[in-house]
């Protein structure tokens, strides 16, 4: 998959509202939590999620940021 230009994606972002997931992962009484190694938030701890892929379903997206 080709790379949009940053100029061009952050035009895109500041225009239009993009689907994500978030994933809460519980596990005897914890839950997951990662420390973010890309902005935004680099540095701090947050649950899994992301982004959903075009033509990706929600439930999919979910079961791949999961692993």
């Amino acid at each position: 998959m080709e790379k949009i230009p940053d100029a061009e994606y952050k035009k895109i972002l500041d225009n239009m509202p993009i689907c994500c997931v978030d994933l809460v992962i519980e596990n005897n009484n914890k839950v997951l939590v990662l420390l973010r190694k890309n902005e935004p938030d680099k540095g701090t701890w947050s649950i899994p999620g992301g982004r959903v892929y075009k033509g990706e379903r929600l439930e999919e997206a979910a079961i791949r940021k999961a692993y």
